[in-house]
């Protein structure tokens, strides 16, 4: 299928620095962003024994959220995933994504205990909602993101914190445009792909 990618996610997806934040409003698309992002890195750019790493704060959101939603996206864009169903385990898991002409084999982990990740080298990470994520946790991905047979980078998406989070002293206040972008969307950036009357509600609820 064909899929017209709205502009703040063709920015995040033609980014080549080392590090892309996306910090957008609730609806504003970080899911299907983060699903578009990682399936170009694994598809067209991931050699054969290079690891991904899909990552968010508990295994329960990482199932219920992140990887619900991506496994809703790899059913609807026909790409060949396996396990095909999701796995539901609070416990490290694999999954692999076929890219055409080998399989491209992703980590999923929590950042629970994020010290278990030390050791390992990938060659992308996509860390999900990281207002709730650990300062150190970030710090250890920095370090994993370091195989050398690819182009190396990070995707940070996430709804945005207060200005004392590490989020803006990494991103804002100490940012270095030759590292890193840094994109923002509202929700009304993704207004047609929402349902009715969701904004109205934010509005007047939320």
């Amino acid at each position: 299928m064909e899929y017209c990618a709205p502009p703040h996610q063709m920015q995040v997806l033609l980014s080549r620095k080392r590090y892309v934040f996306f910090g957008g409003g609730v609806g504003s698309g970080k899911t299907d962003t983060g699903t578009l992002w990682h399936l170009v890195k694994a598809i067209k750019e991931t050699p054969p024994g290079v690891l991904g790493l899909i990552t968010s704060n508990s295994y329960a959101q990482l199932i219920d959220s992140t990887l619900r939603n991506v496994y809703r996206n790899y059913a609807r864009f026909g790409i060949l995933v396996d396990p095909s169903d999701l796995p539901c385990t609070h416990r490290p898991f694999n999954i692999q994504v076929w890219s055409g002409s080998h399989w491209v084999e992703i980590l999923c982990r929590s950042l629970e205990k994020f010290e278990l990740l030390a050791g390992i080298e990938v060659g992308w990470f996509w860390a999900d909602e990281v207002w709730q994520t650990r300062r150190e946790a970030f710090n250890l991905l920095q370090a994993r993101l370091r195989d050398k047979r690819m182009n190396n980078q990070g995707l940070l998406t996430t709804t945005l914190d207060d200005p004392a989070s590490w989020m803006y002293d990494v991103f804002v206040d100490n940012y270095q445009p030759e590292l890193m972008d840094v994109f923002y969307a509202s929700t009304y950036d993704n207004a047609r792909n929402l349902p009715e009357g969701f904004i109205e509600g934010l509005k007047s609820t939320y």
